[in-house]
């Protein structure tokens, strides 16, 4: 099982939405897919639940009450007991409950309370775990990392937002020595690119000059970055499949970079 984590301390600059494309880009692909929703918020796991049917919603709502991460913390139920079956995708959810903002108190002075997040998550058996992570750094995002082989932050390209990149990376090489020596690589994803506008050109060309082997290279050897796109909105909203080939052939680059393994 190789883990992925999408992990900023900003908000807003499209964790959850990556997360999401490159789960369903895998899904679309026949693998096996674990959706692990981190984020107390619960955005992506109500992405989730929208596209069920009239018939599935209330059958799966139902499930979500005994099925979900908080559940597998406190009442320690085994790890594929916590999951939720998703019809017609590969994708398995494991799902963030209203109650999933109590895990910040609630376990932190459990000793190795870390190694238990990663030892139970560890247990499970899929191709990917996908892993969307809340907007801040917290105990939530130490066992984000404590779990993961791979880190992407996606970075929204202006400069206010690469300017706070090495407190980000710091944090990640503290974690790294400390709590999951077996994290390979951190990718950092320029996102909601518009090309209209020369401050984003700068952020890139900053980002490119300065962090140059964290970032993702196409076969063009251009670096990999995201659009602000409003078929990107619609996957979202409307739960709209990603048609464009320019934004199909971005995906692919990008899973392609994370799992390796897949090509």
């Amino acid at each position: 099982m190789r883990v992925v984590a999408f992990q900023n301390q900003k908000g807003g600059v499209g964790k959850s939405t990556l997360s999401l494309l490159v789960a369903e880009q895998l899904a679309q692909s026949g693998r096996e897919v674990i959706f692990l929703d981190n984020d107390p918020q619960g955005n992506s796991t109500q992405w989730f639940l929208n596209r069920l049917t009239d018939a599935d919603y209330p059958l799966i709502l139902e499930e979500l009450q005994s099925k979900n991460l908080y559940n597998l913390l406190q009442e320690r139920i085994t790890p594929q007991n916590a999951l939720l079956e998703l019809p017609e995708t590969t994708v398995q959810l494991l799902a963030a409950t209203p109650n999933y903002e109590q895990a910040k108190t609630a376990f932190r002075d459990q000793p190795g309370h870390e190694n238990l997040f990663r030892m139970l998550l560890r247990g499970l058996s899929t191709e990917a775990l996908v892993c969307d992570t809340p907007g801040e750094l917290s105990l939530l995002t130490n066992w984000s990392l404590s779990l993961c082989d791979v880190v992407v932050i996606p970075v929204q390209t202006e400069m206010f937002a690469v300017e706070t990149l090495p407190i980000q990376l710091e944090r990640i090489r503290i974690a790294r020595k400390y709590l999951n020596p077996e994290l390979e690589q951190v990718y950092l994803l320029p996102n909601l690119f518009d090309t209209r506008l020369k401050s984003c050109h700068y952020a890139l060309d900053y980002l490119v000059e300065h962090y140059r082997d964290k970032l993702i290279f196409q076969e063009d050897q251009q670096p990999l970055w995201i659009p602000k796109r409003a078929e990107i909105m619609g996957f979202i909203d409307s739960h709209e499949p990603v048609r464009s080939n320019e934004m199909t052939s971005r995906l692919q680059a990008l899973v392609q970079a994370l799992f390796p393994e897949f090509s």
